[in-house]
């Protein structure tokens, strides 16, 4: 059983807010913004992944 870990909440809810905040931007203007989401997304998915890598290599 995977034991509940408080920062897997906080990873979760901050991605959320992320998704949330490009949401809005997004709807309000496409463009230059939607360059900066691209790198953002890229960047926040890299660490995603190797903070995911890292976390399963823990248990």
């Amino acid at each position: 059983m995977h034991k509940f870990n408080p920062l897997d909440a906080y990873y979760y809810s901050l991605a959320g807010l992320i998704m949330l905040i490009l949401t809005i931007i997004a709807s309000q203007q496409i463009g230059y913004s939607a360059i900066i989401i691209g790198l953002v997304l890229c960047i926040v998915g890299v660490n995603l992944k190797s903070w995911l890598q890292m976390n399963t290599r823990a248990h």
